[in-house]
């Protein structure tokens, strides 16, 4: 790590509703725990930016991969829904195998890290998890469930900070006839 005068600081906490999810995340030792509660604010800002776009609320019943699928459809960038697949695949993987741990699911956990690495030179950054934290964290030095849960912060803060940031056209309806005849 270079001088810590010379870094940038990478703030996580810029979004709503629910940076304490990600504090718990990173606090937390537990592996699945940690990757459930980062996992929930992504869902959470998905679920924001959704509504806010189709003005209509997002049901219960909706999945996570169909969520996915309309942010693919409103043109999110393709390497934060990547990402988002990703860690949706390291929570499935932790949540549905007792014995998963972020150290046997490493080709996934590689590839969230090393995914958002090439497009955020993350280990640049001191990290704050709190606006007026004195304590900063060196990507570099993260073990791998804490580097998943700061990139699972920055893809969260992206689509909670996308509502106002972009611009989505409401989806064109037409009756089936319609899609039919083209």
């Amino acid at each position: 790590m270079t001088n810590s005068e010379e870094m940038l600081r990478f703030h996580v906490y810029g979004f709503e509703p629910n940076m304490q999810l990600v504090n718990q995340a990173f606090a937390t030792p537990d592996d699945v725990g940690r990757i459930l509660r980062v996992h929930l604010a992504i869902e959470q800002q998905m679920n924001s930016l959704i509504e806010h776009v189709s003005q209509e609320k997002v049901g219960r019943g909706t999945g996570f991969y169909q969520k996915l699928l309309a942010l693919r459809c409103m043109k999110v960038d393709s390497w934060i829904c990547d990402s988002i697949g990703k860690i949706n695949d390291l929570r499935n993987a932790l949540a549905h195998n007792p014995s998963a741990t972020i150290n046997n699911t490493k080709s996934i956990v590689q590839a969230i890290i090393i995914g958002a690495c090439e497009h955020v030179p993350l280990e640049q950054y001191e990290i704050h998890l709190t606006e007026n934290s004195k304590e900063a964290h060196s990507f570099n030095s993260l073990d791998d469930g804490r580097k998943v849960v700061i990139v699972a912060a920055m893809i969260a803060a992206y689509v909670g900070n996308m509502k106002s940031n972009r611009v989505f056209l409401p989806p064109q309806y037409k009756p089936v006839e319609e899609w039919m005849s083209l």
